[in-house]
């Protein structure tokens, strides 16, 4: 089964993606900030296929964890999608491989989850 690292720090933004995911039989652990995600990426033993990542969150911001992941070589090829109610941009590069803002419609983030998986 394939699995989607989500980290969002709103419960209810985190909890709906997260059943859009697994309806469409998707492994999803969840983080609530960067920190944490960080820790079960660095821990965790297997690596998740996708990572669905906020980008304001408190004790690390996806930004600051964007940052770590690029200079893990382990961490460095995992495919980031960005989904965001900010209006901030980040450029498009690798890892990251598609933005989405909030509220994201279901068929567009498990479409877009699929698509960086495959």
């Amino acid at each position: 089964m394939k699995t989607v690292l989500l980290v969002d720090d709103h419960f209810d933004s985190r909890e709906a993606m997260a059943t859009m995911l697994q309806r469409a039989g998707l492994r999803v652990v969840e983080c609530n900030n960067g920190h944490q995600a960080l820790s079960w990426l660095v821990d965790g033993g297997d690596l998740p296929d996708v990572i669905v990542l906020d980008l304001a969150m408190p004790v690390m911001s996806g930004r600051e964890l964007l940052a770590v992941i690029r200079n893990y070589v382990r961490l460095a090829r995992l495919p980031i999608i960005i989904v965001t109610g900010t209006t901030e941009a980040l450029p498009a590069e690798p890892p990251i491989v598609a933005y989405l803002s909030k509220p994201v419609e279901p068929q567009t983030l498990i479409r877009s989850v699929r698509e960086a998986m495959a």
